[in-house]
């Protein structure tokens, strides 16, 4: 903020000139005090909050008019923790994430980071810039995953010093406390770099309980998003820390949640947040709006609904000063709802101009373009005939005894053995036993691959391919075949990264996600009706679970237990390290 415009919000405070944007007559919901406040008028300079007074304001000239007579104005919502760096552009998601009442969003970025290094934040970055409303990032904390059994893009320090130094990178992104607790030199130095830098650093605790916690949040965490269970919450909140109340695609958690409603726990360091909505959940249920009208809907108060997703999420990330209430001096960012009982947004106020009416953008957003360079970062292997996901039986002549991936669930995995059968120093598959191959290939090299079986995914016939893999830059394909193997991967190549179905030697549904191998070009519209093609596809060959596209993505995370795979290998997450995929056969 410059001298004039410090001087022009002095001014219209004080009455000595008119305001830009003026909304009467309001019931303000005052969330430094818990108080809905009647009869009241906001004023704004540029971008800003001028007053708020219960007094009669007459307007300038120039002045733009709201009348909020009978409505509710409610401070801007922000998603604290999401992941806007994959499968949509931001300006498409903005398109309608920005026309229920959010205002503001931080967005993790170690999805590009991992794909396309620290360039590809840079590029997010700028994609993030000069939208309707405020989109801020947290810096990847971990690329890869775990540099022990994973190979990635990564960054230095002094990298990571640079990128926190960046106006809208408000923290260090989400980091998995075993290797904290580890002790690993670069780990440590980047949570050193942050802590000096002022910024918080975002957790995932997911699996941390008493000493190993402690340890966790001792090294700096200020917040988790991972708690499922109330008591889990309870722990944490305990702790100091601010835990984010996950309500989105990846899990919804806050119907577990609902206990801590009627316990008379304070609230002020519970926050709401999606980790990611998919775009068909997005253009059906809303944004933020619908995580607080959940929160209402299971106990919460409106009042304490409205602050887990405005104040207590500014005051987390040192933003308490700009953000998170409707005051003097804060970003006039704020909406108007009928009900309090019933959130809807009939106006949104973002930096003081109205950016939605009705569930409508009023402005346009920036459709940002990514440099060719983006197009070309993944490197994919050309030409690939059903001989490269071959497995060797090594010494076996007969049968194998092999470790396998069981799909729990969508994001769950565990670790079984199988005896599968040897053919030509081949080991076999065997489909009829939901036993089917996986593979993994590098995108740095593409070349590089690991190939090992997967059980629970439930294919009787074809294959699916992505080219977004969680924690490190891979193609993932499955498949019961090694011939719709290919076909999926060399699909994949010829559109710059996506997801491919396969079946019976032609492709069945397909997302192109050329830009860095993740982000699609398509709109919000297309991308959900190809991404629903594709789940509809991989259901039809025989997938059990509810989603297929993520289930997809984590076969390489190593975040949560217990078997993953990546290119370099099987990977125990509880040992932290390669495993042989032979363990027995004769």
């Amino acid at each position: 903020m410059n001298k004039a415009e410090l001087l022009s919000l002095i001014q219209v405070a004080t009455g000595q000139r008119p305001p830009d944007l003026l909304v009467r007559n309001a019931h303000l919901v005052n969330v430094y005090v818990g108080e809905i406040q009647e009869g009241i008028s906001v004023g704004t300079s540029g971008s800003r909050i001028a007053f708020v007074t219960s007094d009669n304001v007459m307007p300038g000239e120039n002045t733009q008019v709201i009348d909020a007579t009978d409505c509710f104005l409610i401070p801007g919502l922000i998603d604290g923790h999401t992941h806007l760096d994959a499968l949509h552009h931001i300006h498409e998601y903005l398109r309608y994430a920005a026309t229920g009442g959010t205002t503001t969003i931080v967005t993790e970025t170690s999805g590009i980071a991992n794909m396309a290094g620290i360039r590809g934040v840079y590029w997010l970055l700028e994609a993030m810039r000069d939208q309707p409303v405020r989109v801020l990032a947290t810096a990847p904390s971990m690329v890869p995953g775990d540099p022990r059994v994973q190979e990635g893009r990564n960054f230095s320090p002094a990298e990571l010093a640079r990128l926190l130094q960046e106006p809208d990178v408000v923290g260090l992104g989400e980091s998995y406390w075993p290797r904290v607790l580890d002790g690993e030199e670069e780990v440590l130095e980047f949570f050193a770099t942050a802590w000096n830098a002022g910024k918080p650093l975002e957790g995932h605790s997911s699996g941390a309980k008493g000493k190993k916690l402690q340890g966790y949040i001792a090294a700096g965490i200020t917040s988790c998003h991972e708690p499922i269970t109330a008591q889990e919450t309870r722990e944490r909140l305990q702790l100091g820390l601010h835990v984010m109340i996950r309500e989105g695609s990846i899990r919804r958690d806050l119907t577990a949640m609902a206990p801590l409603a009627g316990e008379g726990i304070d609230t002020r360091r519970l926050a709401l947040a999606t980790d990611g909505v998919e775009p068909e959940e997005l253009l059906e249920k809303g944004y933020m709006e619908f995580v607080v009208q959940k929160a209402i809907d299971l106990g919460f108060s409106p009042m304490e609904a409205i602050r887990m997703a405005t104040l207590n999420v500014a005051e987390h990330f040192h933003l308490d000063q700009h953000l998170g209430g409707i005051a003097p001096g804060k970003y006039a960012d704020m909406f108007l709802s009928a009900s309090l009982e019933r959130i809807k947004a009939k106006t949104v106020i973002c930096n003081g101009r109205i950016i939605a009416a009705d569930s409508r953008l009023t402005v346009p957003v920036r459709e940002h373009k990514y440099p060719e360079e983006a197009y070309h970062i993944l490197k994919f292997p050309a030409g690939v005939t059903p001989e490269f996901f071959k497995v060797s039986a090594g010494p076996y002549k007969k049968e194998a005894q092999v470790r396998v991936i069981r799909q729990v669930s969508d994001m769950l995995t565990a670790e079984e053995t199988a005896t599968l059968q040897v053919r030509g120093g081949e080991v076999l598959p065997d489909p009829s036993r939901d036993i089917i191959k996986a593979c993994a290939v590098s995108t740095i090299d593409g070349s590089s691959r690991f190939t090992g079986f997967i059980t629970g995914f439930g294919l009787k016939d074809g294959a699916y391919a992505c080219s977004y893999t969680w924690d490190v830059p891979n193609v993932m394909v499955v498949g019961t075949n090694d011939a719709d193997m290919a076909l999926a991967l060399n699909r994949i190549r010829k559109l710059g990264g996506g997801l491919v179905v396969a079946r019976a030697g032609r492709v069945v549904a397909e997302l192109p996600q050329p830009i860095c191998g993740l982000i699609s070009d398509a709109s919000l519209e297309e991308i959900s009706d190809r991404l629903a093609r594709v789940v509809a596809a991989v259901k039809d060959m025989g997938y059990p679970h509810s989603n297929p596209f993520l289930a997809i993505q984590v076969v390489t995370f190593v975040g949560v237990p217990q078997l993953r795979l990546t290119h370099k290998g099987l990977v125990s997450v509880r040992e932290k390290r390669l495993v042989d995929l032979l363990v027995g056969g004769q």
